[in-house]
């Protein structure tokens, strides 16, 4: 059942930061650069209000857009 669960939540995380999603609106969800610490974190926003948390690399260490 963890498994399953995990397997799940995987799922829906790449699905938010998957390749070649841009910063346009898009069902509510949008990315925001802190600009003091350089981190991305992807924003869902809804009627019931607004989640936010950081955007992450395939590795684990947190997504900082790299060179750009």
């Amino acid at each position: 059942m963890k498994r399953l669960i995990f397997v799940l939540l995987m799922i829906a995380t790449l699905m938010l930061v998957g390749c070649g999603v841009t910063y346009e609106n898009t069902a509510g969800v949008h990315f925001w650069k802190d600009a003091a610490t350089g981190v991305y974190y992807v924003v869902h926003e809804s009627d019931n209000g607004i989640g936010v948390c950081p955007r992450y690399n395939a590795d684990g260490t947190l997504y900082t857009g790299g060179a750009e």
